[in-house]
């Protein structure tokens, strides 16, 4: 049952250490950059296994980066070695590259060995080649030739001449509506009412006399520390935060709030006291990743928080379920890179988890895998991602 407000974080080595949220991080003066964020997701219609990794950038050391992960219902939680989790995204990538056929090549080899044999035949006497150019067929096959070389060259010109005219426009029309009085007064009644808006919203949250946060379960795996605490609201769980030195920012407090009033759950870990620098630490610079297990009737992809950083990152999304996926039509941020069926299903995949069998029942059956890549921008991750059912089509071979 999805309980309203529940909150998962990490709390340890109480004290001024920095957290990371959803591949954010922060340190003890500034945030810290997520260049890189790699993930695997499985998904059965009522489950979804994540398999969620990251790479950071800036002033601390590995023992200090919490890490916090939303997802919208209290998750089974695990993790596997830098070293396994090396293993385990080099066979996705291997499994997911696309076959890449150079058309553009043949085109103009083809146009080049034509050109050449005209040159040849004007300029060698051939007595094929001239009477050919000169015929209806001839002249047909040389303007289908040229219309590719012509578009290229025609296109970006226009674009420029409309984006010229545009802004020519918007310099004799914008000025002129904001610059009036009745102008500025619309933009500062609009902006009065936004604010009341804004600051009213906290006043209704939930009152009760029951404990506002309250530790749900705390244990180690692997070297990591993880506990599970739950909110009732976005300004007890803030004033938790502060009382235990997580810094935030106004931003943060916002997405927070979004998520406990979805009554999703915050996963969150951190290197514990004994942890080695190895089983924090991967190749690459990635760090131990995150595996959780929880239901939820979509496969999705937190990015919200991720967007609080102010940076762009490489997201690397490789989505396993009965078929081909996709994100919403209006929410199409990240590009499609390849999508078939695989002879082997993600069975291969359990014996890297920790703690031994937490993939038990989870679903590793699904065959059908999409990937999606890109770097997002901050704009771009201000939502997560839902993936929806996109039939069958595979999606192997990209021709350029």
């Amino acid at each position: 049952m999805q309980v309203a407000g529940v909150v998962a974080l990490l709390l340890v080595l109480i004290g001024a250490s920095p957290a990371w949220a959803d591949g954010k991080f922060f340190a003890r003066n500034a945030p810290l950059a997520v260049p890189y964020q790699r993930a695997l997701i499985a998904f059965d219609g009522s489950r979804e296994l994540l398999v969620v990794q990251s790479r950071y950038q800036g002033n601390a050391s590995p023992g200090e980066i919490g890490w916090i992960v939303p997802v919208p219902a209290v998750p089974k939680v695990g993790t596997m070695s830098p070293e396994a989790a090396t293993a385990v995204f080099a066979k996705a990538d291997h499994e997911t590259r696309l076959e890449l056929v150079c058309v553009s090549c043949w085109y103009f080899a083809l146009l080049a060995t034509l050109i050449l044999r005209l040159l040849i035949a004007f300029f060698g006497g051939s007595a094929r080649w001239p009477r050919l150019v000169g015929t209806p067929a001839g002249n047909l096959v040389l303007l289908i030739l040229a219309i590719p070389p012509v578009m290229i060259l025609t296109i970006p010109v226009l674009a420029l001449r409309a984006l010229v005219a545009g802004f020519k426009g918007l310099s004799t029309r914008w000025p002129r509506l904001v610059g009036t009085v009745g102008g500025n007064l619309r933009l500062l009644l609009y902006s009065f009412v936004v604010m009341i808006a804004f600051t009213a919203i906290p006043q209704f949250s939930d009152k009760s006399d029951s404990p506002q946060v309250s530790v749900l379960s705390e244990e180690i795996v692997s070297g990591l520390n993880i506990k599970v605490i739950q909110a009732r609201d976005s300004a007890s769980l803030l004033e938790w935060l502060n009382e235990h030195n997580f810094r935030h920012d106004e931003e943060d407090s916002r997405v927070l709030g979004d998520y406990i009033r979805k009554g999703w759950v915050f996963v969150a870990a951190k290197a514990a006291p004994s942890a080695s620098s190895g089983q924090v630490l991967g190749p690459e610079g990635m760090l131990v990743p995150l595996v959780l297990v929880f239901p939820t009737r979509q496969a999705v992809y937190p990015l919200a928080l991720t967007a609080t950083a102010g940076a762009r990152t490489w997201i690397d999304l490789f989505v396993f379920a009965a078929q081909r996926v996709t994100t919403r039509p209006d929410e199409r941020r990240i590009p499609l890179l390849y999508a078939a069926t695989k002879a082997e299903n993600l069975e291969w995949l359990a014996p890297y988890a920790e703690p031994k069998g937490l993939l038990d029942g989870v679903p590793l059956a699904e065959k059908f895998v999409t990937r999606f890549q890109a770097r997002l921008s901050p704009l771009e991750m201000e939502k997560d991602l839902i993936f929806l059912p996109d039939g069958t089509k595979e999606y192997t071979t990209r021709w350029h």
